[in-house]
């Protein structure tokens, strides 16, 4: 019987989240793989667009469920790559594949820069909500408490991307590699493919926060979607005023646009490298694909609004802000620019750009591969160990 590789996820399998984790190329390479979606208990009802639904996905309803795979002598060697987030809300979960002696693998990417917020400020932030301050604080020192009790096992392999994930693991084995976006964009380089956009233009890299399905998991306030949308087209309007340019957008992943939200404007699904590598300016809120205007070297404008500011101002705009200051580039209110005077032109310092690069997306050692190589390397090394 072939080993397998079994993908735990907390999100529901896309062609995104497939070519990301190296789902694709696995089976491309004949490595038998399946996807268990356990995001209905442990998260709730996810909707997403373009879900897939191949042979080798289960949807799987229960924890009980989840045990009773684990107990199937088929799955007693199989490898276990964790799509599922540590932390003391979901230790349980953890210290039942540990209970098992699974064999974990974890993805380590996605960090972003976020600015010093003393602990005094974050519990102010919650004293709102003292039931959620207590949970928090509850469920941090759970997750330290579960490791240091050794009640969870160590992963075998954590893959890391930039400086920034390497250090803190709680793995056996520590191996570097690159966001899936560095590798999506090194996918560009060799390409001849024609631009999207024929005109110079700016993009916009869309959140889609109005309808995030992240923020009603974590019963967090959401933006009302027509302050929103109007606050950020006026300030397209003069993006393209003064640097003669249109503005598209790089639509979020998870967006399904049934509706004209950017007054006309072209939105793109699925081009988010394309569109950037292209462009003449990139205008973010806070996103990882911001690594594409750093790699690229593309000037970048940061926005957030008043609304935004008073529901997210130690959370989302803290980390807008940390963005915009790590980078040196400039970030505006959008609910108070009203003339083009009032925007500066963005430095693109490559310094920085490069620090950047290094701490959150690529290092030395990976940069010059693919990361997909790296990966199927140590699956068939850890195959092979069991044999």
């Amino acid at each position: 019987m072939k080993r397998k590789v079994i993908y735990v996820s907390w999100i529901p399998l896309t062609e995104k989240v497939s070519r990301d984790w190296y789902i694709d190329y696995l089976i491309s390479k004949e490595i038998v793989v399946e996807f268990w979606d356990v995001s209905y208990f442990l998260r709730g009802d996810l909707s997403q667009a373009n879900t897939l639904s191949p042979t080798y996905a289960q949807t799987i309803q229960s924890f009980s469920e989840v045990e009773s795979k684990l107990k199937n002598q088929e799955n007693s060697d199989a490898l276990f790559v964790m799509l599922v987030e540590y932390d003391g809300r979901r230790a349980f979960f953890y210290r039942l594949f540990s209970k098992y002696s699974c064999r974990m693998l974890y993805i380590r990417w996605g960090a972003v820069p976020v600015a010093y917020i003393s602990k005094y400020n974050k519990i102010l932030s919650r004293l709102t909500s003292p039931l959620s301050l207590i949970a928090d604080i509850f469920y941090i020192k759970k997750a330290e408490l579960y490791r240091k009790l050794q009640l969870i096992d160590p992963f075998e392999v954590v893959f890391a991307a930039g400086q920034s994930c390497m250090s803190d693991n709680y793995c056996n084995k520590l191996v570097p590699i690159n966001l899936c976006d560095y590798d999506n964009h090194k996918n560009l380089i060799d390409s001849s493919l024609e631009r999207l956009v024929k005109e110079k233009y700016a993009v916009f890299l869309d959140t889609f926060l109005p309808f995030q399905s992240d923020l009603k998991v974590e019963n967090r306030p959401v933006v009302t979607p027509a302050l929103y949308y109007s606050s950020l087209n006026s300030f397209f309007q003069l993006i393209e005023k003064k640097y003669r340019v249109k503005v598209v957008i790089a639509a979020h992943p998870k967006a399904e646009y049934k509706y004209d939200m950017f007054n006309g404007r072209e939105i793109l699904y699925g081009q988010t490298p394309r569109l950037v590598k292209d462009s003449e300016y990139v205008i973010a809120e806070m996103s990882t694909a911001i690594c594409y205007a750093i790699i690229n070297n593309k000037p970048l404008f940061f926005l957030y609004n008043d609304e935004m500011n008073v529901i997210y101002k130690d959370t989302v705009v803290h980390e807008i802000i940390s963005f915009a200051q790590c980078l040196g580039e400039p970030v505006y209110n959008s609910d108070s620019i009203k003339e083009c005077s009032q925007i500066k032109d963005p430095q693109n310092n490559k310094d920085l750009y490069d620090l950047y690069k290094y701490s959150y997306v690529t290092s030395p050692n990976s940069e010059n591969y693919d990361s997909k190589e790296i990966f199927l390397s140590e699956i068939k090394n850890l195959l092979r160990s069991v044999e």
